[in-house]
């Protein structure tokens, strides 16, 4: 495709919505486009919740990660929480170097139900997972939300996850639960895309 010679996902979705191989036709917004196109880019819109109980004298912590042996990203588009109290949210970027949190990971779940299993339920995601966590809040914050109580936010949110990080909201007050439920995409990278 001119001009995308190095992004052949563009190509793909161009070629598949116009049938041209080469030209992207007027009107076409590449990156604002519509949601059931992303599957021609090679896209996965996922969804999942994470919940934690209360445990005496622990935080409650819940999260998206990005496995280690991923050669894609998971990008967070917004989170919608349940707190057990009024208290303030810490959002906590974790990589390998400092070890990532959490714990019971399991695969978020796709949003597209073209993307079924022969059993008819949703595919898994093959990059985002969802964990929780009580315990010590490792690290300084890099973000705080104001929560109330058993009130669910619908964050609009744009965090995006290379291989081996992953990010954690952790409550700040100790014996309180913690729901959170995310939605966002992945999909797999060309090598020149996760080089530094």
């Amino acid at each position: 495709m001119i001009g995308f010679e190095s992004a052949p996902r563009y190509a793909e979705l161009v070629r598949r919505l116009t049938g041209d191989s080469e030209i992207v036709p007027p009107g076409l917004i590449l990156e604002l486009d519509r949601p059931e196109w992303a599957r021609f880019k090679s896209e996965t819109l996922w969804q999942g919740i994470a919940s934690q109980g209360a445990v005496a004298a622990q935080f409650a912590q819940v999260g998206v990660r990005n496995g280690p042996n991923s050669n894609g990203i998971v990008v967070i588009v917004g989170a919608s929480f349940n707190v057990g109290a009024t208290e303030n949210l810490e959002l906590h970027l974790y990589d390998g170097s400092v070890g990532l949190q959490l714990g019971g990971i399991s695969p978020a779940r796709a949003r597209d139900t073209r993307l079924l299993t022969s059993a008819a339920a949703l595919r898994t995601d093959p990059l985002a997972r969802l964990g929780a966590k009580t315990g010590a809040i490792v690290g300084v914050s890099d973000f705080t939300i104001q929560m109330q109580n058993a009130v669910f936010n619908w964050l609009p949110m744009t965090i995006v996850l290379g291989p081996n990080t992953e990010a954690v909201f952790a409550g700040t007050v100790a014996n309180t639960t913690l729901i959170g439920s995310f939605v966002g995409y992945s999909r797999i990278m060309r090598p020149e895309e996760l080089a530094e």
